[in-house]
């Protein structure tokens, strides 16, 4: 894990893995496989110098016997990255998974995401089902790590209206860049043979940037997906 993203009513939400023990991820009294909810510009523990923030009164777990209050939502792997909507109230978890699945996560208050218990799609009423997953076969879309998500809501629109709030999101393994329909669950095309991708955002200049790695020489790059046509 390690995300880090400032919510709307400036609370921090910070995602853990589970740090290869997945039964951390269902075990409320630690803070491992969680996304968490914090507020920073308070302080509930002034006695304590590792805690210099303050428990939001909406967190979930906040009263629940034997549960850290921070937690805000549980049951995940390796929740590498999350992107929060801009203008509006969605927030998306991206679980790397482990043999089979890779899922894009709702996020919602309480939510139990089912790692490891499930992994990829269930009909499982205790567990939150992933609003998109995809496969480590072949198929399309496939892939072994989903490193990165973004909206597509930014001040400027750069890109054509058909981009206008879809979610953008990106894997490791196979290089590429695809597109969701958040309305639909359908996923479509959008970029290859980008390298091994390791981050990426949409940019307030309404421009798409990714996160390079090259594994041979060590370098990584910046790097901006922009459109050149007419947005008429």
């Amino acid at each position: 894990g390690g995300a880090l993203k400032f919510w709307q009513d400036g609370t921090l939400f910070i995602a853990t893995g589970e740090n290869t023990t997945p039964s951390n991820a269902q075990n409320l009294s630690n803070l491992l496989g969680k996304v968490l909810r914090i507020d920073v510009r308070s302080d509930d523990f002034p006695d304590d110098p590792h805690r210099n923030y303050s428990i939001p009164s909406t967190n979930p777990f906040r009263h629940t016997a034997g549960a850290r209050p921070e937690i805000w939502a549980y049951g995940l792997r390796n929740p590498w990255s999350m992107a929060v909507q801009r203008g509006g109230n969605r927030i998306f978890i991206n679980d790397v998974g482990s043999n089979f699945f890779e899922e894009i996560n709702e996020g919602s208050a309480g939510c139990n995401y089912g790692w490891p218990l499930s992994e990829g799609y269930t009909n499982d009423p205790d567990i939150c089902s992933p609003l998109f997953a995809y496969s480590h076969s072949p198929g399309f879309p496939a892939g072994c790590a989903i490193i990165g998500g973004a909206f597509y809501n930014p001040p400027v629109q750069r890109f054509p209206s058909q981009y206008v709030g879809k979610y953008f999101f990106a894997d490791y393994c196979n290089w590429w860049i695809d597109v969701l329909d958040i309305t639909t669950g359908t996923a479509s095309a959008f970029a290859t043979g980008l390298r091994n991708l390791s981050d990426m955002d949409v940019g307030p200049d309404g421009n798409l940037y990714y996160l390079g790695i090259d594994l041979t020489t060590g370098i990584s790059t910046v790097n901006r997906i922009s459109y050149n046509g007419n947005l008429g």
